[in-house]
């Protein structure tokens, strides 16, 4: 999928990222001070944009922008992935319109 996720864990009350705990379950936020069970998977991933006269760099981020372009929510982007970053499937067993986007960063 490239250097860099598409999405990053976000804090369900601040949506800054959070840390997996100490503990092995659940998240941490060092701006709210506070664990959570769950945390909220955000899009953050930029894009490029071009016609015939040129192109420009967009910075996608949140959900609905993200899904928007996507079409599916980052939580679903997570779930496709291996534990190496991967696709389950490869790219092959993505939308064509989803994989187009991932082939063109």
């Amino acid at each position: 999928m490239g250097e860099r996720p598409l999405f990053y864990l976000a804090c369900p009350e601040c949506k800054k990222k959070v840390q997996p705990n100490d503990m092995g379950q659940g998240y941490f936020c060092e701006k709210c001070s506070k664990a959570y069970a769950e945390c909220n998977v955000t899009y953050n991933f930029s894009m490029r944009a071009k016609d015939m006269s040129s192109s420009i760099y967009i910075q996608v981020l949140g959900e609905a922008v993200g899904e928007a372009i996507m079409g599916m929510p980052a939580a679903d982007v997570r779930a496709m992935q291996n534990i190496d970053g991967g696709i389950v499937g490869g790219l092959d067993s993505l939308p064509p319109d989803f994989r187009n986007l991932l082939e063109s960063r």
